[in-house]
């Protein structure tokens, strides 16, 4: 019997639910078994669901420790985002101790830089039989060495070639043009292929494929750090643009766009939290320019301090900022406190999942955030609202309780500003969420 495995964590299901009735009707008697952390639900359709702890931090090691946890077996190996077209059994007649998709060709980044070189296989799609299971102990091992950054994404791509490339086994290339095809229109013709990988916006090809054949509702959110939304790149140019030239609608100069003068009203909240938990080193996710920490500081009670990094008595803060080239840099480890402030509400709706979660894998302590849930008076080159997501307190705690209940170690406070209409007008208060 074939064992068909696959990872998948969190609250959305939809793209594996279609990816499980894909193997079922391709591989009717295949083991299909769900691989997973301790509090996700089991998919639909699974013929076994194997748990191990998870904290939301490194996806890429977490997969293949699952992987090479496995009885060894006659098994392949498969992402969420793929359906499989034809049955896959007969590989197994051919000699192989491990099977892996080569790319066709250069896969330009948007870098400009071609991944292929480091990056070889696409690990959407990996076959295995018992005499190859070494392989799998032997690319954990070399995953966890590997920077924080890419134990979280394309860890796994890497530890794969490294192994291949040194293990004493029969590594096996198969063609991503017939095993793990990436379609480039939704209307091609995938007919022949055995797999076929939705990768990035094609996810959303997928969920419609999903409605039509199997009669399964569109993927809630299908979006990760590694495919992010094509609103949430597009998004990333503009905020680059306005740190770059200002915000021409109010006149808006490009050193006071984005500046990170939203947080010093809020820096009282934080140190509370910081000295509750004895946290030292801090990341602020979403800083903008960090002018916030490079300006003197006065506190509640008039005090002044020469910067908030004093107030708080941290001893190392640093920043992130993807719209800003100095602070674009994505952060590596962990931190005791995370800091998002006028942040949220700039993210597109459907990328706030993959967001919040990578917000509280990071933090090791607490998290801090606060969420407008009105229009803002900034808008984007394009003329549209700065705040893309404006949705109301009761949404915005939801969505966070939701996280945070990943992450049962970590405190967290949320402060919701919205407007209020009373018979004087409008009125500004707050709402506090959290478990502080």
């Amino acid at each position: 019997m074939i064992t068909v495995a696959f990872v998948h964590v969190g609250p959305d299901t939809a793209l594996a639910r279609i990816m499980v009735a894909s193997v079922r009707r391709a591989m009717p008697v295949a083991r299909i078994v769900h691989l997973t952390d301790e509090v996700t639900a089991p998919i639909a359709g699974t013929d076994e669901t194997i748990r191990r702890p998870y904290d939301g931090s490194f996806l890429m090691t977490f997969r293949l420790a699952h992987f090479a946890a496995l009885p060894p077996c006659n098994a392949v190996f498969l992402d969420t985002d793929v359906m499989v077209q034809r049955d896959l059994s007969p590989l197994f007649e051919w000699e192989f101790d491990v099977a892996l998709t080569a790319r066709d060709g250069k896969v330009i980044d948007p870098d400009g830089e071609d991944i292929s070189v480091d990056m070889p296989y696409n690990t959407g799609v990996m076959l295995s039989k018992p005499s190859g299971w070494d392989f799998w102990r032997l690319a954990e091992r070399h995953c966890a060495a590997l920077s924080d950054e890419h134990r979280r994404w394309w860890g796994d791509q890497h530890a794969v070639k490294a192994v291949a490339d040194t293990a004493p086994l029969c590594i096996l290339d198969l063609e991503c043009r017939l095993y793990n095809h990436t379609p480039r229109k939704e209307t091609e013709d995938v007919t022949g292929r055995y797999v076929v990988h939705y990768k990035g916006d094609r996810k959303a090809w997928m969920a419609a494929r999903g409605l039509r054949e199997f009669g399964l509702p569109p993927a809630r959110n299908a979006y990760s750090r590694a495919s992010p939304s094509a609103r949430y790149v597009e998004l990333q140019r503009l905020y680059k643009s306005m740190h770059e030239e200002g915000e021409r609608y109010i006149n808006m100069p490009a050193e006071e766009t984005f500046a990170g003068t939203s947080l010093p009203p809020l820096a009282g909240r934080i140190r509370r939290l910081i000295e509750r938990t004895d946290a030292r080193t801090l990341l602020d996710y979403g800083s903008g320019k960090g002018v916030q920490y490079k300006v003197a500081f006065e506190d509640e009670t008039g005090r002044s301090w020469p910067g908030v990094a004093a107030f708080w008595g941290v001893s190392a803060i640093e920043c992130y900022d993807p719209g800003y080239a100095p602070f674009s840099r994505i952060p590596q480890g962990t931190f005791d406190g995370v800091i998002c402030t006028d942040v949220l509400e700039h993210c597109p709706e459907e990328d706030l999942p993959w967001i919040l979660g990578e917000i509280f894998g990071y933090a090791k302590r607490f998290v801090f955030t606060n969420v407008a849930c009105y229009p803002a008076a900034k808008r984007l080159p394009n003329g549209e609202n700065a705040h893309c997501t404006v949705k109301p307190a009761a949404w915005w705690r939801e969505l966070l309780e939701a996280t945070a209940g990943r992450h049962p170690g970590v405190l967290w406070e949320t402060w919701l500003d919205l407007p209020v209409q009373t018979a004087a007008g409008v009125e500004w208060t707050q709402q506090r969420a959290g478990n502080t």
